[in-house]
């Protein structure tokens, strides 16, 4: 799928991503609750999709193992958010593949996920699987999560 020519990815400060977060991820809970571990580690890389230089999308990707062996070659992608009237235009696909990217050329063989029950089908369509049961987050309101993984050696 290609995006929109008037559409930019680029790198995006910490703290407008955490704004976009909130609004998007977290539209219904109280402001500021949105930062990850990993946001501040200096190999993690935040982007945003521009549209006509309007934030659209952001994602991030960081070192962060999913399994506690402390391995350095494993990322997870977190903070997908797309507003709602650019869905479904391949602003996710082209986050996503950009912070992949990222992590291949940092050595990193597996990519995983924390995807809403409703996000499964757009993970499954750019190489994710599926890595355990569906669990509810006491942090977030309404939908299950699964974790996801996308191995990087195939």
């Amino acid at each position: 799928m290609t995006i929109d020519k008037h559409i930019r990815i680029a790198h995006i400060r910490i703290a407008e991503a955490l704004a976009f977060r909130d609004r998007i991820l977290r539209a219904n809970l109280p402001a500021g609750g949105s930062e990850l571990r990993s946001d501040r580690k200096p190999d993690t890389l935040h982007l945003c999709a521009l549209a006509r230089n309007e934030l659209v999308g952001i994602t991030t990707i960081a070192r962060e193992d999913l399994t506690h062996e402390q391995r350095k070659d494993v990322w997870r992608l977190c903070g997908m958010a797309v507003d709602a009237g650019w869905r479904g235009k391949g602003l996710g696909t082209a986050l996503a593949e950009r912070c992949i990217d990222h992590a291949k050329l940092a050595a990193g063989r597996m990519v995983w996920c924390s995807a809403r029950e409703s996000a499964v089908g757009f993970y499954r369509s750019i190489g994710f699987e599926l890595f355990g049961e569906f669990y509810d987050r006491t942090d977030f309101i309404g939908e299950r999560y699964t974790r996801m993984v996308r191995d990087l050696c195939n």
